[in-house]
């Protein structure tokens, strides 16, 4: 299968530079030519609402797939999610849908998560639905806001914060350590109204989509689905896998050999308020999927000999017409401030974007390279962190459709 991936291109150096255009990820072929059906009964609500390509009122939709990458990939050398099928809700005319049970958490992370702490982001989680999944040994945390640890479980029905967590090594199986992803996409009930629309379909197309997330990374995307769709207001989007692998320290787990099980293959993705889909008559509108490979494969038994995998898929989604990306280089001192003749490209940096109520992870690569894509407009705090390094924080203004970059240069300790 041919795919093609599209990377925005930055020209590493230590100054901060100006705010330059994001050039917008566009791949084109996957689905040249396929039109809107209605792709089975999955998730109700579905009926026939196929629009015809280049029809009056109708809009292009786009989407594109990336991901955030584990902070050391020593041992994993493949992470490939197969697609079934992909699916978006248009809200009722009137309003846009309400979403029943549907949180923004994962759902029922176990406890030998390669994330790492795993409390990511379940505040805004339906607290009927808190998953005590994302709870650490540490402290048992559901990592939820507003959810309610007393209806947690951790798929062995037990109901309190203390025992959230079914396992005892929790903290010591973590692997790679991605804490605090931002909104990730979960299974969950259907919103109510509206309409299901499936934008790709492997029985339609005679065939899956298989994507290495490992090839997703800085700012690389693959075109995950194109449609004519009618214009309108899109709540949700419904991913659906029917396959998958991990190479994990030279040994392949995967569905097909038994030694991979994907626990929740229909993931659930909400886009809401100023990051709904609007798709506007005789334009192309844009989204991206950021796949978290560190908080979706999680180890069955001792991380450093697993006999096997389970796939719990972590995806958070953002519209490209209103957000933008921050990406730079991180660079160490070499502990000689003022001296650049040793500054060098520093590896596996943690780099936290935060702002209230959402915390975006990713990590530098080994040229010390990073990118955050898909951030609401606005102001942020990015944070870098690396042993032996002290910490650094830079506020940075990320524009809509827009790239900023900015390099920061570490001091040694």
């Amino acid at each position: 299968m041919t795919r093609t991936m599209t990377r925005t291109t930055r020209t590493l150096t230590r100054e901060t530079r100006t705010t330059i255009t994001l050039a917008a990820a566009v791949a084109i072929g996957l689905l040249g030519g396929l039109t809107v059906g209605c792709g089975g009964s999955s998730g109700g609500g579905g009926g026939a609402a196929t629009a015809a390509a280049g029809a009056t009122g109708d809009g292009q939709l786009e989407v594109q797939l990336t991901d955030a990458p584990l902070k050391d990939l020593t041992l994993v050398t493949k992470a490939e999610v197969t697609v079934e099928r992909v699916e978006v809700h248009v809200a009722p005319a009137g309003g846009a849908a309400s979403s029943s049970g549907a949180g923004t958490g994962p759902a029922a992370l176990p406890a030998n998560a390669m994330g790492g702490n795993a409390n990511a982001n379940a505040g805004n989680a339906n607290a009927g639905n808190a998953n005590a999944g994302n709870a650490n040994a540490g402290n048992a945390s559901t990592g939820a806001g507003n959810a309610n640890a007393g209806n947690a479980n951790a798929g062995n029905a037990s109901t309190g914060a203390g025992n959230a967590n079914p396992s005892s090594n929790a903290a010591a199986n973590a692997m790679g350590a991605n804490p605090n992803a931002a909104a990730a996409g979960a299974a969950g009930g259907p919103p109510s109204g509206g309409t299901w629309l499936t934008i790709f379909d492997a029985a339609q197309a005679g065939a899956t989509k298989s994507y290495d997330l490992l090839d997703l990374r800085g700012g690389i995307t693959a075109e995950l689905a194109r449609a004519t769709l009618p214009a309108g207001h899109y709540t949700h989007m419904r991913l659906v896998l029917s396959g998958a692998e991990l190479v994990h320290d030279q040994t392949s787990y995967s569905t097909a050999n038994g030694g991979l099980t994907i626990v929740n293959g229909a993931i659930l993705i909400t886009f809401s308020g100023p990051n709904a889909i609007v798709v506007q008559p005789g334009q192309t509108t844009q989204v991206l999927l950021d796949f978290d490979i560190g908080r979706s494969f999680n180890s069955v038994g001792p991380p450093a000999a697993p006999t096997g995998f389970m796939l719990m898929p972590t995806v958070r989604g953002a519209n490209l017409a209103t957000t933008g990306a921050v990406a730079g280089v991180v660079l160490s001192d070499g502990r000689t401030p003022g001296d650049a003749s040793d500054d060098a490209p520093l590896a596996s940096v943690t780099v936290t974007a935060t702002r209230p109520g959402t915390v975006v992870t990713t990590y530098t690569d080994a040229q010390g390279a990073y990118y955050l894509a898909g951030l609401d407009d606005g102001s942020w705090d990015v944070t870098f962190q690396a042993p032996n390094h002290d910490d650094q924080t830079v506020t940075v203004t990320v524009v809509a459709q827009q790239q900023t970059t900015q390099d920061v240069l570490l001091a040694g300790n």
